[in-house]
């Protein structure tokens, strides 16, 4: 990846600035394809699983703002820990990250989409290394 100050500072300010929005249409996105994730949590479960999407769009911004890709892909490597460390499955951060890419896409620039993506494409590769798989 190369970075361009000006690109990256810009598409990390749009991530952040709108970060309750597209947390909000990424777990909308999940619970629609995963029901029996959504029907496990109360309204405080689910207000919590939104506000922990904003948390992973805030770390996105600001990898992809300081133009360090490894940062977001330690994030997801340490949330993956935690993760599981609380018995949730590798399925659930899987289609996380898949309605992530959805979301930015579909509500982002061209320019910032494409970057976020890289971004979050590199988090899973580093997510794949540490899991002993390749991605």
């Amino acid at each position: 990846m190369v970075f361009d100050p000006s690109l990256n500072s810009s598409a990390g300010e749009q991530i952040r600035s709108r970060r309750v929005e597209l947390a909000a249409e990424m777990v909308r996105l999940q619970f629609d394809r995963s029901p029996a994730l959504r029907d496990s949590l109360d309204d405080e479960g689910v207000a919590k699983s939104i506000r922990d999407a904003e948390y992973n769009l805030q770390f996105l911004s600001e990898a992809i703002a300081s133009g360090d890709p490894g940062s977001f892909a330690s994030y997801l490597v340490w949330l993956d820990g935690v993760l599981a460390g609380v018995g949730l499955s590798r399925s659930v951060l899987d289609g996380h990250l898949d309605c992530l890419l959805e979301t930015l896409a579909a509500n982002l620039d061209t320019g910032t989409g494409a970057l976020a993506t890289e971004y979050v494409e590199s988090g899973r590769r580093a997510l794949a290394t540490r899991r002993g798989g390749t991605a």
